[in-house]
């Protein structure tokens, strides 16, 4: 993927040294969009080798509308593990719960036997979860009338009977749900808030006909925030793999998958190698084929593992580089 290279190239020469979040640094810059035709090939860095098997098993588990990360752990994935709900996050929680319902209690009166069972164990099934940040607002958002709103399946069949349509939207930016910086990502997942904030904040489709009378589904995904060095090396693979299975299910072919980012970064930890992977020269890009099946052909929902295989993605030798959390 040159337009990734190219992108690492314009943050080294063009960007602006700040403090972030993670306490680590980085080099940023602002508003940059890179575009990939799918009907070509497959984007998938080939500088260094990325695991499609992680980006796959991410992807279904977004769409499944999961939170909790041991279902990955399952599938030998551990991408998610840094900002998962642990016990130590949840036996503190529960401690300063408790503390502050018996400092409410009403001064000189009777001690009260506060069930909070209710209350703890809804907290303690948070054990693995990240919390409200993509699957639950892409197919549960929840409304002030109790009832939620499966965003993906509605778009999806929007673009079935209505491909005009300006409005096909998924939104993961929830006001509701975005966490608290005052407290750690683990500790805001577990009182039920997202771990972290979406990074991967809102994506659309669109439909069209192209010069030879093929309709195509294109997918515009804007990224609020994108670790450009590890994290935009799952999205883009991860976004093109989803419109790859919408157009799937809504007989048309894969369009462009135009990446749209506000706050692009590489952190300060990842520069060394940066500079490595930016002297290696780009490999064939591979490409994917998807297989229908009687679960697939018509529902998002369908799709397993094994309907998935990657032809001819060869990448050179992995770099080492540190998560920031």
């Amino acid at each position: 993927m040159k337009q990734l290279l190219d992108l690492y190239q314009d943050i080294l020469d063009n960007g602006e040294t700040k403090d972030d979040r993670t306490g680590v640094g980085s080099i940023q810059v602002f508003g940059r969009q890179l575009r990939f035709d799918l009907s070509k090939n497959f984007p998938m860095v080939t500088t260094r080798t990325v695991n499609f098997k992680s980006v796959l098993a991410e992807l279904l588990w977004l769409i499944s509308g999961s939170t909790d990360t041991r279902i990955l752990n399952e599938q030998g994935v551990h991408i998610w593990d840094a900002w998962a709900v642990d016990q130590e996050a949840i036996d503190e929680v529960k401690d300063k719960m408790t503390k502050h319902l018996k400092s409410i209690q009403v001064t000189g009166s009777e001690p009260t036997e506060l069930n909070w069972e209710p209350m703890t164990q809804m907290i303690q099934d948070r054990l693995g979860s990240i919390g409200p940040i993509y699957g639950p607002n892409w197919r549960k958002w929840q409304t002030p009338s109790h009832t939620s709103i499966d965003q993906l399946a509605n778009v999806i069949e929007e673009i079935k009977t209505n491909s005009g349509s300006r409005r096909l939207v998924v939104s993961a930016w929830n006001p509701a749900v975005l966490p608290s910086d005052k407290m750690a990502p683990k500790k805001n997942a577990a009182i039920g808030l997202g771990a972290l904030a979406p990074c991967h904040a809102l994506f659309q489709f669109h439909v069209r006909t192209d010069k030879e009378g093929v309709k195509r589904l294109d997918c515009q995904l804007y990224q609020r925030s994108a670790d450009v060095v590890l994290g935009s090396t799952f999205n883009i693979p991860s976004y093109s793999l989803l419109t790859m299975m919408i157009a799937k299910i809504c007989g048309l072919e894969p369009g462009e998958f135009v990446y749209t980012i506000g706050n692009a970064h590489i952190y300060l930890n990842h520069v060394e190698g940066v500079k490595e992977q930016l002297t290696r020269k780009p490999l064939c890009e591979p490409t994917v084929r998807i297989n229908t099946t009687e679960q697939n052909k018509d529902n998002i929902d369908g799709f397993k593992f094994e309907d998935f295989t990657l032809y001819g993605y060869t990448a050179l030798p992995p770099i080492k580089y540190t998560r920031a959390v």
